[in-house]
């Protein structure tokens, strides 16, 4: 049988979130001393081990109730995080969930004490909050839980379908027809790289496609908003629509159910695919697995097209 797909990914929780501050000591009053936050570990290095830049920092890290932590690096320099400067000041934040309503009444009177800006307590009928500023322009929120959770758990049930109503009202309807011919080509310059190697975008309200490679400069200009989903759609990779090593294994399936063992081995190591048309020639199916891919990858683009509201020529 075909190989499964793997498991998806599990995530057990936050292990921290990190943010740049201006001075190490400023925030650690501000976290340990004013909110409660033992400063629980401190990094200290020349070079940045992700990338091997030198780049002298501290790293300090501050311990929650549940284990996670907020974290911040001081580069030396005396430089906070500047803010966004196309998203408001209140969109960008973090919420950190106290025990009770109360809490959050007694955080922002301490708060206040220390001459702290705060906002709230507001009521999001889920949550109570307040909001207010750290010294690196970091807006927090603290906030508490005033439903219970039988009430969060239906809300899930119904939260993918509200998402949907949301996306589909942003989305504004196709103007022009896409050439299924372009389309076509669109989608085989796409899957010829690695995932995201190439990319392809069709424009809502124009039709046109627009081409984007990470390894080669296009003559086409990019727009600059090609990475808004309400007005781009992005040609999607031969993976995402299951025609990479899945649709080989079931041709071999259907087609050399003998031999299946043996591909299924082909595509567990390198040079599966040249192995793979080895084999094929050998048996005198070549012909038939290109009819085979052209055919299943048309049905497969054609149903992403019309899952994703596109207005097919051709």
């Amino acid at each position: 049988m075909p190989a499964s797909q793997p498991d998806p990914i599990s995530i057990k929780g936050l292990h921290h979130f990190a943010w740049r501050c201006r001075d190490a000591e400023e925030t650690r009053h501000f976290y340990e001393d004013l909110l409660g936050l033992p400063l629980a570990h401190v990094i200290k290095s020349e070079v940045v081990p992700s990338t091997g830049e030198r780049c002298p920092y501290v790293h300090i890290f501050f311990r929650m109730g549940d284990g996670s932590c907020i974290a911040f690096f001081d580069l030396g320099d005396r430089t906070a995080a500047e803010p966004s400067p196309n998203t408001p000041a209140w969109v960008n934040h973090i919420a950190l969930e106290l025990g009770s309503v109360a809490e959050v009444e007694a955080a922002k009177k301490r708060l206040k004490q220390a001459g702290v800006a705060v906002i709230g307590i507001t009521d999001h009928h889920i949550i109570q909050s307040i909001y207010f500023f750290d010294p690196n322009g970091l807006r927090v929120e603290l906030t508490a839980r005033s439903v219970p959770q039988s009430y969060m758990d239906e809300a899930e049930k119904r939260a993918r379908a509200e998402l949907d109503a949301w996306t589909q009202s942003r989305r504004p309807p196709m103007g022009v027809p896409v050439s299924f011919a372009d389309l076509e080509i669109a989608f085989s310059w796409v899957s010829f790289g690695q995932p995201m190697e190439n990319s392809a975008y069709i424009s809502r309200l124009t039709g046109k496609i627009h081409w984007v490679s990470e390894i080669a400069d296009s003559d086409d200009p990019i727009p600059d908003d090609i990475d808004d989903g309400t007005l781009y759609i992005a040609v999607p990779h031969k993976n995402d629509l299951n025609l990479g090593n899945n649709l080989a294994l079931e041709f071999a399936a259907e087609q050399l159910p003998g031999s299946y063992d043996e591909v299924c081995d082909y595509f567990r190591k390198r040079g599966a695919y040249a192995r793979f048309k080895d084999l094929l020639e050998r048996e005198d199916r070549l012909e038939a697995w290109y009819a085979y891919e052209a055919k299943e990858s048309e049905r497969a683009l054609r149903e992403w097209c019309a899952e994703s509201e596109i207005w097919l020529q051709g």
